[in-house]
C-alpha cells in the first residue's frame, strides 16, 4: 500500500522537506512542500494561568471524497482543521500548499483551482500541484472522460433557427430617401462589401428598426 507524507505524524522534518509559514492565523501554523501541516510552539491565553505554552505538532488530515456518476469511482482530497482565536477553520490542503509556496492570493479567489497533476488527491507535494482556471479544469474532466458531452447526444431537431443568420441570406434592396430604387443585392453581406455600410445596421433598417442608414432606405425583397 502506498504511503504518503501526510500520514507521517512525526514532528521531525522528513528528507527533502521544507517548511514555510502559512499566510493565515497569525503565524501559528506552517505547511511543508511535501503536503504536511503543523502547528508551531507558541504561547496562548489561558483562563486560569493567564498564558500557557503549547508545543507544535503535525496536524492530522481528513480524507473527503466525491463520487463520479459516470465512471462510478471516487476522487479523494485532504482537509486540515485549524484553531484560531476560539474558532475552527477547515481548508483544502492542496490549496494551502500552493498558497504558501507559490501564490497566497488564491486563498481568496474562488475562480482559481488547484489540481493534482497525477490525479492523486492524496499526493499534495508541491511538485504535483498546478493552478487551473474553471474552463481548464472542466476541459481536463472531459479529456479524462469523466463527464458526458451533452452536445454529442442532444436532440437538435427542435432547435429554432437563428433569425439573424436567415436575414443575412435574404435579398435586400437599397433605396434613396425618395423611395427610388438604387440597387438590389443578393444578401446583406454583398451590400456591405459594395457600400461599406455596417451589415447589422442594414439588417436593422430592413427590419424596420431604423428609418434609414447611411442616407438610404433598405428593404428585404
Amino acid at each position: 500500500m502506498k504511503e504518503y507524507a501526510y500520514q507521517n505524524l512525526s514532528i521531525d522534518t522528513l528528507p527533502e522537506e521544507k517548511w514555510k509559514e502559512l499566510p493565515l492565523y497569525g503565524g501559528y501554523y506552517e505547511v511543508s512542500n511535501l503536503g504536511r501541516v503543523r502547528s508551531v510552539d507558541r504561547i496562548v491565553p489561558h483562563p486560569r494561568l493567564y498564558q500557557q505554552s503549547v508545543r507544535g505538532r503535525i496536524l492530522k488530515q481528513k480524507q473527503q471524497s466525491n463520487t463520479n456518476k459516470k465512471v462510478s469511482d471516487t476522487m479523494v482530497y485532504l482537509q486540515a482543521t485549524f484553531s484560531f482565536e476560539g474558532k475552527m477553520y477547515i481548508h483544502n490542503v492542496r490549496r494551502l500548499v500552493y498558497a504558501t509556496f507559490i501564490d497566497a492570493s488564491i486563498l481568496s479567489d474562488s475562480n482559481k483551482y488547484i489540481i493534482n497533476i497525477n490525479c492523486d488527491g492524496l499526493d499534495n507535494r508541491l511538485v504535483n500541484l498546478a493552478l487551473s482556471s474553471p474552463s481548464e479544469k472542466q476541459k481536463r474532466v472531459v479529456q479524462r472522460d469523466r463527464i458526458d458531452n451533452t452536445l454529442k447526444t442532444i436532440d437538435r431537431s427542435k432547435w429554432g433557427k437563428n433569425s439573424a443568420h436567415i436575414n443575412r441570406q435574404k435579398r435586400v434592396a437599397q433605396y434613396s430617401m425618395n423611395n427610388e430604387l438604387i440597387k438590389e443585392y443578393a444578401c446583406i453581406n454583398d451590400a456591405h462589401r459594395e457600400t461599406g455600410f455596417d451589415p447589422k445596421a442594414i439588417s436593422h433598417t430592413a427590419r424596420g428598426l431604423y428609418k434609414q442608414w447611411g442616407g438610404y432606405k433598405w428593404k428585404f425583397i
